[in-house]
């Protein structure tokens, strides 16, 4: 909320936040469990650009450019389905645990820094962090938007799912 490019955005961050503040995967439930991470640290990847505007679950992305962050829940299914709604072309998954799943909507570039987990699943990860660079990255990830198949892909792995909102009768 504190990069916001608006009162607004910075608003509805706050307010998603306090939603799902103890929700497991939530960003703040993970500096909380991760004592020697910071805030700054976990969000890191997001650059330093500033957040022109929060999507909503189910919403498209509208800002024409810029960094907009997606109100998703922590399972990965659901959020790969937020993402592709609000027009994510490729979901880079970064993960420890290795969850061997893509999407069938759009392309999960799955990524690791874990050493155990690339070392178990080295068909299920398509990048492994500790031996690459960032330009390798990129081209990883260009490879992807142009058309080839992650591991995912290739293997066929890919679950779909819809949040709820609200109870269920």
């Amino acid at each position: 909320a504190n990069r916001a490019a608006t009162d607004a955005v910075a608003e509805r961050i706050r307010a998603a936040a306090e939603r799902t503040a103890d929700e497991p995967g939530n960003v703040r439930g993970l500096v909380r469990r991760a004592a020697d991470l910071s805030f700054d640290e976990v969000v890191g990847a997001w650059g330093d650009s500033p957040v022109a505007e929060f999507v909503p679950y189910g919403g498209r992305m509208t800002a024409a450019e810029g960094l907009a962050v997606v109100d998703t829940p922590s399972r990965f299914e659901e959020a790969a389905t937020a993402l592709a709604a609000a027009g994510a072309s490729v979901v880079v998954h970064v993960t420890a645990e290795g969850i061997p799943s893509g999407h069938p909507i759009v392309p999960v570039l799955k990524v690791t820094g874990d050493g155990e987990t690339a070392a178990i699943l080295p068909d299920d990860v398509d990048v492994d962090a500790r031996s690459t660079t960032p330009d390798a990255l990129l081209d990883e990830l260009r490879r992807v938007a142009d058309g080839e198949q992650t591991a995912t892909e290739r293997h066929g792995l890919t679950k779909f799912a819809i949040n709820r909102v609200g109870p269920s009768m």
